[in-house]
């Protein structure tokens, strides 16, 4: 004779572990999609003028999505803060 209760569980243990692993794939494949840069900056311009000696630097920090600018210049100097 057959168990069809027996059977009946083992089916539905099948199904739950099919699922649970579909589910376990899809977060899995979704992780990676959506994974961050590795780098931790990424820089996009850097140019300097040349007449004034002033820098002007603009970057991304991948870490934390964000966009940094900078301006250097010669701030020791009362030549370098006039020519900013």
């Amino acid at each position: 004779m057959i168990n069809y209760n027996k059977l009946l569980r083992s089916a539905w243990l099948l199904l739950a572990l099919a699922v649970f692993g579909i589910l376990t794939w899809f977060v899995i494949s979704n992780q990676r999609v959506t994974a961050r840069p590795q780098e931790d900056g990424t820089l996009i311009l850097s140019e300097k003028d040349e007449a004034t000696g002033v820098l002007y630097v603009i970057g991304v920090d991948n870490l934390n999505n964000e966009v940094n600018g900078m301006i250097e210049y010669d701030y020791n100097s009362a030549d370098g803060l006039e020519r900013y």
